[in-house]
């Protein structure tokens, strides 16, 4: 084979293993959080700590996806973060803003708006920069 499809078996190969990778270290770090979480004494309801600590590892996790996609140009990659964002974003209006009142709920709707915004702008700058490189 040419030195070209070499390379790309070997990212292709490369691809699969970050994903494997990355995915057992979210749900390790989702565990650690639940669990940690789970032997503090908090003022607040546990299980309302529990489930917003996961809705922050998991949007953290989404946007380093992402990010490391764009950067080593790993379609998979940025495709694992943006599943993973939407499947937080899922869960967020789901499950994590019945426990809300009023005002933060507003205030999570808010943050959680801007995160979106934040992620698609930077999303879409990297992606358009990466064409104007190649």
């Amino acid at each position: 084979p040419c030195p070209r499809q070499r390379q790309m078996c070997i990212r292709d190969s490369f691809s699969g293993v970050a994903i494997a990778v990355s995915a057992v270290a979210v749900w390790g770090l989702s565990e650690e959080v639940w669990y940690s979480i789970g032997r503090q004494e908090l003022d607040t309801d546990t299980r309302f700590a529990r489930q917003m600590g996961l809705s922050l590892l998991w949007t953290a996790a989404a946007s380093l996806l992402i990010f490391v996609g764009a950067k080593w140009k790993s379609a998979a990659l940025r495709w694992q973060g943006l599943v993973l964002l939407g499947i937080t974003v899922g869960k967020v209006f789901i499950l994590d803003l019945s426990f809300l009142e009023r005002a933060y709920r507003i205030a999570s709707f808010l943050v959680l708006g801007v995160v979106l915004l934040a992620v698609s702008f930077w999303y879409q700058k990297s992606l358009s920069q990466a064409k104007e490189d190649e």
